[in-house]
This record gives C-alpha cells, structure tokens and sequence, in this order.
C-alpha cells in the first residue's frame, strides 16, 4: 500500500511540473491474469491538443537513407526493464530515474522540431528500449534500418533495451539534419545518432539482422496465440 500511495504522489509531482492534465484512471488491486494478480499499479488516461493536424508527426519511418536520432541520454539502464524480467529472468533493482526538467525540456524541443516541419516521424522509447521503439516503427512504415557503430562504454544490450526515461526516436532527412542538430545544441538535448534508413531489414551488427517481414508476422499474430 505504502508503494501505491507513493505512486500516486509521484504522478501528482510529475503532472504539476509537466502541466500535464489526467482525464481518467483506473487501480484494480483484486483483478487476475491467468490466475495470478496483477500489480496495483495506477493506469492513467492523459489528453493533448494538435492545434493544427497538418503538423501532426507519425511513428511510421518514412524513407530510405534518412537519418534517426535519440533525443535524450541512453544510460543503459536495465534493472527493472522487460529485457530483465523477460530474458535475465531478473525482477530486481530500481526503476530508471525521473528528470522532470529533462523530460519537459526534450518534450517541448521535440514539439519545436514538429512545428518548423525538420522531421519525418517521431515515437517515445518505452518498454522494451530503443530496439522495441524502432521496430514499432519500422514494422509500421515498412522500413529496415542499419544502425551504427555504438559510442562510449555502454554495450549494445544495455544501449538497445535500457528504459531510460524521457527519450525519443525522431527521422530526420539530409537536408534537415544540420539544423535539427543546432536546435539540439542549442536547447542542451543529448543526442545520438542512431543509423540510417533501409528498405528492409534491422541491421545491428554483421552477426544480428532482424527482417521487418519476421517482425509484422510476430507482431500480427502474438495476441491470438497468447490468449489461447
């Protein structure tokens, strides 16, 4: 009970900072899935206006050899992620760190990035990390991407599943690149560039391809065989 309330004062902090208006909700402590109970964990609906919807970004990539960027600092962290619990077989350790003022700041370059039209596509990086963000959108557009050479110390798993919270994907084509990059300098938004678009295929490394194709089949057909 003591996390739960906790909970519930962290999602009032944070919706004060981010001027962030909730609309609904719903908290279940008695419901089960496959007769094991769920965590009472709140689920909060949120509402947002597109004052103009020929502005509105997609999360589908859009085309081949554009660039994409992460906005915000890939830590790598995997305590607590979907990686962890699904792969490690690991349920220990704390949940990523909150910046508001880091999450306001990205969130609202993003917004100035969409209204000047310098990029293609944009989608958060959730459960799962940056490599579940970019299928999503790969799978969505049907696009491939060839992705980098990784930076720093950080090694590619805790780069491609770490939940660090407040970042973005965004696609950016050549021509905008340079002053994407200047908004970014100029606002003090961490980035990386990720890789480049392809017409198929999620290339990580020489040893690791994914096919899009694999991917839409997975993506289509896992709730039906999970509800069997």
């Amino acid at each position: 009970m003591s996390e739960f309330v906790e909970c519930v004062q962290g999602i009032n902090e944070a919706c004060k900072f981010l001027h962030f208006p909730i609309v609904s909700g719903n908290v279940s402590f008695y419901n089960e899935t496959k007769n094991t109970g769920i965590k009472p964990t709140p689920t909060i609906g949120g509402v947002g206006l597109i004052k103009d919807y020929k502005n509105m970004i997609t999360m589908d990539f859009k085309k081949k050899d554009n660039f994409v960027v992460v906005l915000g600092k890939t830590e790598g962290h995997i305590d607590q992620s979907i990686f962890a619990k699904d792969i490690l077989g690991e349920k220990k350790g704390p949940p990523p760190e909150i910046n508001l003022f880091n999450e306001k700041n990205i969130g609202k370059t993003l917004l100035q990035l969409i209204n000047n039209k310098l990029i293609e596509s944009a989608h958060d990086i959730s459960l799962g990390g940056i490599i579940v963000a970019i299928s999503k959108m790969c799978i969505k557009g049907n696009k491939g991407i060839k992705i980098g050479k990784f930076k720093g110390l950080i090694n590619k798993f805790e780069y491609l599943f770490g939940e660090d919270q407040g970042r973005y994907i965004v696609e950016v084509n050549k021509d905008s690149l340079k002053k994407v990059t200047e908004i970014l300098n100029k606002n003090s938004v961490h980035y990386d560039e990720l890789g480049i678009l392809t017409e198929k295929d999620i290339i990580i490394d020489e040893k690791t391809i994914l096919s899009v194709e694999e991917l839409k089949k997975l993506h289509n057909s896992w709730l039906k065989k999970y509800m069997i």
